[in-house]
């Protein structure tokens, strides 16, 4: 059985794999690492790494007779990009499909019909690699995800 934090990572990375020119992005994200890969590893553009901060409990409460940790997960997607044209608009594009996508779904959706978070919340965005005059450049999305979890049960998300 695999603790709360695993059934959501795992999530996440099938959410970003989701997105797709097909489904009406800007970009295929089929590469997308947890752990996170360096560049020379890297085949596929756009690569996304998964990062994470450190889980903070925000309160405890009671729902019913559960007993609740209210969960804050600071996240962040390294968008690695590859583009001769023009970078700032490569990523302003990703942006958008992340602002889109969670916007859209405001939640990290379940994963093996386990629940996931009630809340994914943008924060930031950092661009790299714009002052060079090579193709590689990149952008940081920063997001917090906001879930419970059972205080007696960390396998379990309310």
């Amino acid at each position: 059985m695999a603790s709360v934090k695993t059934t959501l990572r795992n999530a996440i990375v099938d959410c970003i794999k989701e997105m797709s020119v097909a489904g009406g992005y800007n970009y295929d994200y089929s590469s997308v690492n947890d752990p996170a890969i360096n560049m020379e590893q890297m085949v596929a553009y756009p690569t996304v790494n998964v990062l994470y901060g450190s889980e903070r409990r925000l309160n405890a409460r009671t729902l019913g007779n559960n007993q609740l940790y209210d969960i804050l997960l600071p996240v962040s997607f390294d968008v690695f990009l590859h583009d001769i044209n023009d970078t700032s608009l490569a990523q302003d594009n990703v942006l958008a499909d992340f602002q889109l996508y969670f916007g859209n779904n405001y939640y990290v959706k379940p994963a093996d019909g386990d629940r996931t978070v009630f809340e994914a919340r943008f924060l930031s965005d950092t661009p790299w690699g714009t002052e060079r005059e090579v193709p590689n450049c990149g952008i940081t999305i920063d997001f917090e995800l906001y879930y419970s979890i059972k205080i007696s049960n960390p396998y379990s998300m309310l």
